[in-house]
């Protein structure tokens, strides 16, 4: 029976960072992937930060935009908030996959493609690949199989508290190469939001995400035909979006990262900066605990308070935020965005935003006095938007 100190079950972007991790800390280490090429269509919009690249460990092979500019488009009315510099990039997901297997693969990995684990406990996980199924033992079972893992439910761990369905195409048509747009509203996308990323050129991803009992296929149908009615569309893939929190994502020598432990922005859906980040505490606590001979839940629970500490504010910031959106109207919404086309507000907010770390703008606004009349006057909109219609000036015909 081979034996190894850490199995990752789950070859994405996270699973190779957690396991490249654990071999650079001295771990053999066995990945495991049930696809046996990284190719195709990605339900991820390939939008990140250059943080998030850094925190995987990658390089910036796999971009193919610089994005500097959103426009937010409400149900009357919109905003375009642009910056004078690249705030994120673009990436193509496949071959950020690819990469990140060739180096944890040059860092001692064992990297088997094809290759499922159909099930697993404390010690072992058992595998199939082309020469049936196997057992192996194993120090810690790392879980980077998705937000409807099987690793956690075959250790008996929690699941995502709020699974989002989103469907994304990608569509050939003309766009702006360095904006992403973004869609609101309770007629686009109730519960969450739409969205157009620029790709290859000539090509967008355009999707949507929303709450059950929701088909996201038919919501984004219709914002296809009313926003870009001459897209012609070339691929569309579906997946889940799990909304954290989860706990405990640990357990008697299992832990759990990225979209299975839910370390997920909860008002983008994006993980590839926030699993990142916690991929490098995994594959450091696999490691260690393996090396130690300890890979107990108390002792692996070091894991999920160095997460906790290093990206639960601002989950906890953005499912706060979440709230608040979800619980505006449409009129709130267009009287928002009105009060965006304000230059010197939005010219601060796409200087200043991180779309890593939104709670820091907070304490940047409080530091800008010249812009509180104006973030009160924003309130004050928005607060009573409701009671009556936006005026007609500075509504955008629909």
């Amino acid at each position: 029976m081979s034996s190894y100190d850490v199995v990752v079950v789950g070859g994405g972007p996270i699973g190779a960072a957690a396991a490249r991790t654990a071999a650079e800390e001295g771990a053999t280490v066995l990945l495991v992937e049930r696809r046996s090429r990284i190719e195709g269509p990605s339900p991820c919009t390939g939008l990140v930060s250059g943080h998030a690249l850094t925190a995987l460990g990658a390089s910036e092979r796999s971009v193919l935009r610089r994005i500097r500019a959103v426009a937010v488009h409400g149900p009357n009315a919109h905003a375009i908030l642009r910056a004078a510099s690249d705030k994120a990039v673009v990436v193509d997901r496949a071959d950020l996959e690819r990469e990140l297997l060739e180096r944890a693969a040059a860092a001692g990995v064992e990297v088997r493609l094809g290759t499922s684990a159909v099930g697993a406990k404390r010690g072992e996980v058992r595998v199939r690949g082309q020469g049936g199924v196997n057992t192996v033992e194993v120090g810690v079972v790392v879980g980077a199989d998705g937000p409807e893992s099987e690793t956690a439910r075959w250790f008996g761990l929690a699941t995502p508290a709020e699974i989002l369905r989103a469907v994304q195409v990608e569509v050939v048509v003309e766009g702006p190469e360095d904006t992403v747009e973004v869609f609101v509203g309770r007629g686009v996308a109730p519960g969450f939001f739409a969205w157009s990323v620029p790709a290859e050129p000539g090509r967008r991803r355009v999707g949507v995400a929303v709450s059950d009992p929701l088909d996201p296929s038919e919501v984004l149908g219709r914002l296809v035909a009313q926003r870009l009615p001459e897209a012609r569309v070339i691929s569309s893939i579906a997946a889940p979006i799990p909304i954290p929190p989860v706990a405990p994502i640990v357990g008697d020598g299992v832990l759990l990262v990225g979209d299975a432990a839910a370390q997920v922005k909860p008002w983008s859906g994006g993980g590839l900066y926030v699993g990142g980040v916690c991929a490098r505490l995994a594959g450091r606590a696999a490691a260690a605990a393996a090396r130690d001979g300890d890979v107990s839940q108390g002792r692996l629970a070091r894991y999920e308070e160095a997460c906790r500490r290093a990206v639960g504010g601002e989950l906890r910031f953005g499912g706060a935020a979440r709230s608040i959106l979800r619980s505006m109207s449409d009129a709130a919404l267009d009287a928002a965005l009105v009060a965006l086309r304000d230059e010197e507000l939005a010219g601060f907010i796409a200087r200043e935003a991180d779309i890593d770390h939104p709670s820091r703008i907070l304490s940047r606004v409080v530091s800008n006095p010249r812009l509180w009349p104006r973030l009160v006057s924003l309130w004050t909109a928005v607060r009573t938007a409701d009671t009556g219609r936006l005026p007609s000036e500075t509504r955008d015909p629909v």
